[in-house]
């Protein structure tokens, strides 16, 4: 299944956060979703669920803004 409005954003860069076990977003769609947008890095983690913002705001943005500077060793 393609996505057509993920075109509208085709040149952005995208950096997102994916929670294993999240009560409200299903891990396997997130994955088929992100895999169908250009250039969108993922922080996959199990260490929180829906509310990673809320537990731990410094920590989830911390590795949104690493994986932001697209730097790999």
């Amino acid at each position: 299944m393609r996505l057509p409005f993920l075109s509208l954003y085709a040149d952005l860069e995208d950096d997102t956060c994916s929670y294993v076990e999240d009560m409200y977003v299903d891990y396997d769609l997130a994955q088929k979703t992100a895999s169908q947008v250009k250039n969108v890095e993922q922080h996959i983690t199990n260490r929180f669920f829906h509310n990673g913002l809320r537990a731990d705001s410094k920590e989830v943005m911390s590795r949104l803004f690493e994986l932001s500077k697209r730097e790999y060793d």
